[in-house]
């Protein structure tokens, strides 16, 4: 072939000339597959490992029936579409040997412009006067005295970004799952969260270097593993395909259902603001954190069960048939994860009673980390 590197073609005239045969290979440019004729009293299974697309050939000879009568009609049955037996190419390492430029700009562009915002929201929240609602915001800066006036912008501007992620792909992923579920402009829905994915992952990379590795450590294990996770079906051309085995509306169905999980995240950053600037209780705390406790369990713990369940593991087989199995185990041990630590981070909201955590009670400590 003559796309293939010089390694294939020569591995190929290799196991042709060991076995002894002088079989005719057809290669299908469009299909991706070999085609073998071989006598009708040998048939064999040339897999060969290809460095192109790294699937999975076998080197396999089975025996025919030795039968004088064996007709040219059985002969032609030996033609074996070696399709399938082939995997298709795993989405993750695609995304390595053959990076999408377009797709990767656009996550750099929003990399840029969180990583601009972070820094613009830190500075100005670490040189706000003392008594403003900036200085209210504000952390103590790690290293200083006690007694040193000197304040951190850091935990504010990783909330700001925050929120202005969860606002965007939570909506977005609402947006996304009701076109999918009515069937209405799935190309347009698959394109438009597939921009939504470069820009989450433009602020889980900006919120990395600039909050994680200063501040929690627990932080990059988080936005890493949504990074890796995310980033194939976020590639237009051929990973968003491969991610929902041949089919693009599937892999932006499970992302997009995952995604829900954000919604919740838009009360939990304004519960942190709130209990920063409120000195006491306001009907309105009572309301988003009513709205906090109704969609936290909902679209993290039983939205990871929903998907699991209902759209993933029915699905196993299909996976494991065209070698994307690991793809199931990855995602089930991704939607699990973020079930369990969903559901404790709730039980430390509403451990103290669910009147407690509706009803403000303002504490003299609010400002410290």
């Amino acid at each position: 072939r003559d796309s293939s590197p010089l390694v294939y073609r020569f591995l190929t005239r290799v196991v042709i000339r060991i076995c002894s045969f002088d079989p005719r290979l057809v290669c299908k440019r469009g299909s991706d597959f070999l085609v073998t004729s071989l006598p009708p009293s040998t048939r064999i299974l040339a897999h060969i490992h290809s460095f192109t697309y790294r699937r999975r050939y076998i080197v396999e000879q089975i025996a025919a029936p030795a039968c004088p009568t064996h007709s040219r009609q059985s002969h032609q049955t030996d033609l074996t579409d070696l399709r399938q037996y082939e995997g298709m190419e795993n989405p993750y390492w695609l995304s390595l040997t053959s990076p999408n430029p377009a797709y990767l700009v656009r996550i750099a562009a929003f990399t840029g412009g969180f990583g601009a915002l972070f820094l613009a929201v830190d500075r100005y929240v670490s040189r706000a006067r003392a008594g403003t609602s900036a200085d209210a915001i504000s952390s103590p800066r790690q290293g200083a005295p006690d007694e040193s006036r000197r304040r951190s912008g850091l935990s504010a501007a990783t909330n700001v970004c925050s929120g202005l992620h969860a606002l965007v792909t939570g909506v977005g992923a609402v947006w996304t799952v009701f076109r999918l579920y009515r069937g209405e402009n799935v190309a347009l829905a698959v394109n438009v969260w597939q921009w939504i994915l470069a820009f989450s992952q433009g602020y889980f990379i900006a919120d990395f270097f600039l909050y994680g590795t200063r501040r929690e450590a627990w932080v990059l294990v988080h936005h890493a593993w949504m990074v890796i996770a995310h980033h194939p079906i976020g590639n237009p051309v051929k990973g968003c395909e491969l991610m929902g085995v041949g089919d693009p509306s599937l892999s932006i169905w499970l992302s997009s259902t995952g995604y829900w999980a954000e919604v919740s995240t838009i009360f939990l950053v304004i519960r942190w603001m709130q209990i920063r600037l409120l000195k006491k209780h306001s009907i309105w705390y009572s309301v988003n954190s009513f709205l906090l406790l109704l969609t936290y369990p909902t679209t993290r713990v039983l939205g990871a069960l929903l998907i699991l369940f209902g759209s993933l593991w029915p699905r196993s087989a299909l996976y494991k048939e065209n070698g994307l199995h690991s793809l199931v185990v990855f995602t089930s041990i991704t939607y699990t994860a973020m079930g369990l630590m969903s559901g404790f981070y709730f039980y430390t909201l509403v451990k103290k009673g669910f009147a407690r955590a509706l009803y403000f009670k303002p504490s003299t400590d609010k400002k410290e980390e």
